[in-house]
């Protein structure tokens, strides 16, 4: 479409290249995607413990062919996005609904009044092991996040078919009215089919990093005030249902002997039915 707009109006004004206007718009908003060499197969992404290998660890295929990585996963910084909020006056006002909300024992009206969060307001914050010299959400600008991994079928498949993963995160900060609209929705990336991935965490490991840093502070430019801040961001949760939790945590899941992600259950098994239970 790009190209038909360039044929069909180049009479008429000139229209930089996709690759031009795509480096312009990357130097505007100070976001770039970043890729990364991952399996062709999706299985795993070579970052972390994965960086230095030529092939596959799950399917055997080799990372490059003819001198070039065989598929790329695109990872967009989330970071330059959340430092975007805080150009506009009127999102700063819509990020405050965390620190002016209200709590009221004894009612859950907001994740806001689950007692993670409230009990995240009296702790110092750990990075690595490493206790800080201050609090979570001690500041009226810092962000709750969640993040949700949870793939699906393409073209209508029910099963079997080609899959893909995208990596969402919810903000918090924003009003229960607007933050599970898509466009207060953020996508750092999508896991491109053909296959669901096999290390889910290889493929974070970006996101990851970018988490830490979040924790120690950003600086930012907050239009409000005029002023630079350390803007600092936490993940409360990850969503997503079982198979999505289990692939981020890198366990078995319902068909395991520990099947549960929070507790010590055990499986039994049924001898008779050659089941689970």
């Amino acid at each position: 479409m790009f190209h038909q707009m360039r044929y069909t109006f180049g009479d008429y004004f000139d229209i930089d290249s996709e690759y031009v206007a795509m480096r312009c718009f990357a130097l505007l908003t100070e976001i770039e995607p970043v890729l990364y060499d991952c399996c062709i197969n999706s299985c795993l992404c070579y970052t972390g413990k994965y960086k230095h290998d030529q092939s596959c660890h799950f399917c055997g295929e080799p990372r490059t062919r003819g001198g070039k990585a065989q598929h790329q996963f695109s990872y967009i910084p989330f970071i330059p996005r959340l430092q975007g909020y805080f150009q506009n006056p009127a999102k700063i006002k819509s990020l405050l609904y965390r620190d002016r909300y209200e709590h009221v024992p004894g009612r859950i009206s907001d994740v806001f009044d689950c007692q993670h969060y409230r009990d995240l307001l009296g702790k110092k914050v750990v990075i690595d092991g490493h206790k800080q010299d201050y609090h979570y959400f001690n500041n009226p600008d810092d962000i709750a996040f969640s993040f949700c991994a949870d793939g699906y079928l393409l073209f209508k498949q029910r099963r079997s078919g080609p899959s893909a993963t995208p990596l969402i995160i919810q903000i918090y900060n924003l009003p229960p009215t607007i933050r599970t609209h898509i466009p207060s929705l953020e996508c750092v990336s999508v896991i491109l089919p053909p296959c669901a991935p096999k290390d889910l965490p290889s493929f974070l490991f970006p996101f990851d990093e970018e988490c830490v840093k979040l924790a120690y502070g950003v600086w930012t430019f907050n239009a409000t005030t005029k002023a630079n801040f350390s803007m600092c961001a936490y993940r409360l949760f990850t969503s997503g249902d079982m198979v999505s939790i289990n692939a981020e945590l890198g366990i078995k899941g319902h068909n395991g002997f520990s099947p549960c992600c929070l507790c010590e259950i055990k499986g039994v098994q049924d001898v008779a039915g050659g089941m689970t239970n």
